[in-house]
């Protein structure tokens, strides 16, 4: 097997707790050709210090708050390797997580890329689930169809990818909401071409308080966009079979995304998700519905709304 040097992208912002464990199983992989670039997103804590503490082992660079899809998309354009692989500031690899995945994608010349298996843990580093099998769909090959029923690859920690297909999707895209934009990236990168599943769990992803991934809420309308864009990019043609599996599933989100802001009390969002929502279809009784109970909540007097129930 060759072994084509594969850049490590870690995007840090306030990651001073758990950095020092991610940075380290970054440079302690069996894979002998490995370089890291760690892009400092105008953290406020000591993250810039701790990153300097690896002098010559990793190459930082500095950059003002902007987001952890522009953080990637630098780091992607510094680096010089043939495959990539992202790695947020909390989560573990496994030691032999990239030489895994190398030589599953060396054997797989026509795949783009892998996603590997994951453990979640905690706080503190102990074990709470060892496997994302149990709990999510695990697709391998043409996978874009399962993607659009939903995210499955849980973190961008677990996904290696050749430049090409990097390059060839445009990256990470910025105007997409960052909870989601690996998700976006993804499908684009599914709708190419084959995107294999490592059955091997190499990965601990991190679960606590003070993740970036985004809440429940904020995943919910995230994912709406991420599908918006998808259409937008989507070769109709080649892929005409999915087209009505991707308008139902932008149907729901747009639907799920008005309940969220109705939810959150946020009205005015929630009826234009929901006239939206009505755009895509308008003989939609749940969003005629909530649409009604939106403006009727927002144009009562405070007195009044105690007796109108959430749907």
């Amino acid at each position: 097997m060759t072994h084509p040097l594969i850049s490590v992208v870690v995007p840090v912002y306030n990651g001073s707790l758990y950095l020092h464990k991610s940075i380290d199983s970054a440079l302690n992989q069996t894979y002998p050709l490995v370089e890291v670039i760690a892009i400092n997103d105008g953290s406020k804590d000591n993250s810039i210090e701790i990153l300097k503490s690896y002098g010559d082992r990793i190459q930082i660079i500095d950059q003002a708050n902007s987001g952890p899809a522009v953080a990637r998309n630098n780091g992607a354009l510094a680096s010089r390797g043939e495959l990539l692989a992202f790695l947020d500031q909390d989560d573990i690899w496994d030691a032999n997580k990239l030489e895994s995945q190398a030589a599953l994608l060396n054997r797989h010349p026509s795949a783009l890329a892998t996603y590997c298996d994951h453990r979640s843990i905690d706080e503190n580093g102990m074990v709470t689930s060892s496997t994302g099998a149990l709990y999510y769909p695990r697709a391998s090959g043409q996978i874009l169809e399962h993607l659009i029923r939903g995210n499955f690859i849980l973190s961008a920690s677990l996904v290696m990818l050749r430049r090409t297909a990097f390059d060839m999707a445009g990256g990470f895209d910025i105007s997409q909401p960052h909870w989601a934009d690996d998700y976006d990236l993804w499908m684009r990168i599914a709708a190419q071409g084959p995107f294999l599943y490592q059955t091997e769990t190499l990965a601990s992803y991190r679960r606590h308080s003070n993740n970036t991934s985004g809440s429940a809420d904020e995943m919910q309308i995230g994912n709406a966009h991420a599908l918006r864009n998808l259409e937008r990019h989507l070769d109709k043609q080649k892929h005409h079979k999915l087209l009505p599996l991707l308008s139902e599933a932008i149907y729901r989100s747009s639907l799920g995304t008005a309940w969220h802001y109705r939810l959150q009390g946020r009205r005015k969002l929630a009826a234009h998700a929901y006239r939206a929502t009505l755009a895509l279809r308008p003989t939609s009784l749940a969003a005629w519905t909530g649409l009604m109970r939106t403006l009727l909540i927002s144009e009562r007097p405070p007195c009044e709304r105690r007796s109108i129930h959430p749907q």
